[in-house]
């Protein structure tokens, strides 16, 4: 009797962009970036001595930070404009020779 052989799953996500919590790419490195510049910042603040203030910052500089490169990450990673309206392009071509 033969024995059977082990089937193994191959991996195909091997050519996407790394994925953490919903955020793609860059952007992993962007929000977490503004989290750490937000508790640096909440930090010197809590030692010049006014805690409601450094909790404040933390939420404005790191959530607001987090949610900015959420709402530039819908737009993709190259940030295409996307022009509106009718556009006519002029043929200098016809029939393989320059008018």
């Amino acid at each position: 009797m033969q024995e059977k052989q082990p089937i193994f799953k191959v991996y195909r996500g091997l050519q996407r962009p790394l994925t953490f919590k919903g955020f793609k790419g860059k952007y992993i490195y962007l929000g977490l970036g503004s989290i750490l510049i937000g508790l640096i910042c909440s930090i010197v603040i809590i030692n010049i001595g006014n805690y409601f203030l450094s909790v404040c910052s933390f939420l404005i500089i790191g959530g607001g930070g987090t949610f900015l490169c959420a709402f530039k990450q819908r737009k993709g990673l190259h940030h295409k404009k996307c022009h509106q309206g009718i556009f006519i392009v002029p043929c200098h071509y016809r029939y393989g020779k320059k008018i």
